[in-house]
């Protein structure tokens, strides 16, 4: 019986933990995109090379 509980709350908190990684994952999408808009329009605009160069990178999940 004790086993059981375990598992089923083991499987419970693993489901969560899913659901609260990809809502972060998409937030950190969301940031980083508004992020790089902002830099690029902030940024000085004399030849435009440095103000186009901003790009966003995903280095992990999580």
């Amino acid at each position: 019986m004790s086993n059981d509980l375990a598992d089923l709350i083991a499987k419970e908190l693993a489901a969560y933990s899913d659901e609260v990684t990809e809502e972060v994952d998409k937030i950190a999408e969301q940031v980083a995109d508004e992020t790089v808009d902002e830099l690029k329009e902030t940024s000085p605009k004399r030849y435009g090379k440095y103000r186009r160069s901003w790009k966003k990178k995903k280095l992990a999940n999580g």
